[in-house]
């Protein structure tokens, strides 16, 4: 979510991404759409067990690189991510 720099009340958008960001409403919100909240505190919030077991550990976290540019490799990697979504 973001808000414009023409948004006509920003104020209530801010209101409106505070309410999201409440770790309870960042769950009920994850549970709804079925997506990672970025909110931490709502990991013991989500009911659905898949998502919760989706959710990488601080462990997992730590050893996790991100890369940054893939060069060449990103044509590989899109193809492949193609592949797994309409299967």
């Amino acid at each position: 979510m973001a808000i414009p720099k023409t948004a006509p009340n920003p104020y209530w958008a801010h209101k409106f991404l505070d309410f999201m960001l409440d770790p309870r409403n960042a769950a009920e919100n994850a549970n709804y759409i079925g997506y990672q909240s970025a909110v931490a505190a709502t990991v013991p919030l989500v009911a659905d067990p898949i998502q919760s077991a989706l959710r990488p550990t601080s462990e997992q976290l730590a050893k996790g690189v991100v890369p940054i540019d893939l060069g060449a490799f990103s044509r590989v990697y899109d193809t492949a991510w193609e592949k797994v979504k309409s299967a």
